[in-house]
């Protein structure tokens, strides 16, 4: 989750010309601030330079430089007004806001954390929790702290449990530690809230195929993907890309909905034709429904439409078992060779041979029942002529052979 200055921060601003204690009948203040006030930012900056230079301990004429220069894109002076501003007075919320805000947009992770850390959600104003809740939460989450974004988060719902980017920011958290359950209901709560937050509908789509493909239980695995599939569909009522109804598809598959897959998957084809991908997923979904010629013709093309080396691996294993199951063992030999797993290619040689020793013996019986139909049939001739020491003598041949027979 990427947390912008502007969304964050832009009313603490006027809050803090408020909040700061101005000098005591000081101009040079009182001009600084109207200059701010009015977007003349370079006026601004001078009013504060001059404050500063006969009160050089006000932390506020600092921070209001700090915010000066930002607003000019003077980012690493702001920075530094912005900090000596916390060295003068680390107690006010503001101070620390605004620095930790500057240092997350440089990237400055670390230390905007340990800025923002000793803030609480009582010290800043309520207008504007929220935002501080999702700057903090965005600098602990950057440093491997998602427990501390969490509780931030889920603290603030509380008070403001209908504001979308609060649910998204916890699902980034969630996500961050694993929690692919969590994050996929806060997620799914963040597109509920907003059904324009197309971002946060393709986050739940993910998670929830994430949670679904870790499941234990058929039935928790049956629900996310089913869950993940309805959202998608919603997805594609939205914005009909591409990647949404290959999500969509992906996400029927692993609901095991395969006809269904099918029909998103066709769509995804008619848009691109000549993704991999598609052709992969098209062929699992016939192999699940036992079309096995069409599950390999949609392997060979898969294979055509140059997939990266991963997937390429992932074809060639589905494409090596629709052979086995075809009994094309030549050609799943083949397969598993340029896959270069031997383990599977002796596998391929052990039942190429069964299938060779099924034939012969096979073949051993037919010509076997052959001799046993025409030992009967010679018999039954005999006992017409009434010649009945040739006809014991074949009996005792027959009962020989039909005891050969049931050992075969």
């Amino acid at each position: 989750m990427r947390v912008t200055g502007r969304r964050i921060i832009v009313g603490l601003a006027l809050l803090a010309v408020m909040c700061i204690a101005p000098l005591p009948v000081d101009a040079d203040w009182a001009e600084g601030v109207d200059a701010f006030q009015k977007r003349d930012y370079r006026t601004a900056i001078t009013e504060f330079d001059t404050v500063i230079e006969r009160a050089p301990d006000y932390a506020g004429a600092y921070y209001m430089k700090g915010r000066s220069q930002r607003a000019l894109g003077q980012t690493s002076q702001a920075l530094a007004s912005l900090r000596q501003a916390v060295e003068l007075d680390g107690s006010n919320a503001l101070y620390r806001v605004a620095l930790g805000e500057g240092l997350l947009q440089t990237g400055k992770y670390a230390e905007a954390y340990s800025t923002l850390k000793p803030v609480s959600l009582n010290q800043v104003d309520a207008r504007t929790r929220s935002s501080f809740a999702l700057l903090f939460a965005n600098a602990a989450t950057k440093t491997n702290r998602s427990d501390e974004a969490a509780r931030i988060l889920s603290q603030q719902i509380q008070t403001d449990g209908r504001n979308p980017k609060l649910h998204r920011a916890l699902g980034v958290a969630y996500d961050a530690s694993g929690n692919d359950g969590r994050a996929y209901s806060s997620f799914r709560r963040a597109f509920e809230l907003d059904s324009t937050d197309k971002s946060s509908a393709r986050e739940a789509i993910r998670t929830a195929i994430t949670a679904g493909r870790r499941s234990q239980g058929s039935a928790d695995k049956k629900r996310y993907y089913t869950e993940a599939g309805s959202i998608a569909e919603r997805l594609v009522g939205i914005e009909a890309t591409f990647d949404h109804h290959l999500l969509a598809g992906e996400s029927w598959l692993g609901a095991k909905e395969y006809s269904r897959a099918l029909g998103w998957f066709d769509k995804a084809r008619q848009q691109n034709p000549k993704n991999a991908l598609v052709y992969f997923y098209r062929g699992q979904c016939n192999s699940s429904l036992n079309r096995l010629d069409r599950a390999a013709e949609e392997f060979q093309e898969a294979l055509k439409a140059g997939p990266t080396q991963r997937l390429r691996g992932q074809i060639y294993n589905n494409l090596g078992y629709v052979y086995d199951k075809q009994q094309k063992y030549d050609d799943a030999i083949r397969i598993y060779r340029e896959l270069g797993n031997q383990q599977k290619v002796q596998q391929m040689v052990t039942k190429k041979e069964q299938q060779a020793n099924n034939r012969a013996a096979d073949a051993e019986r037919a010509r076997f029942r052959q001799q046993v139909n025409a030992l009967r049939q010679q018999i039954q001739e005999l006992e017409k002529l009434g010649e009945s020491e040739e006809v014991k003598m074949l009996r005792e041949q027959l009962t020989e052979l039909e005891k050969a027979l049931r050992e075969l």
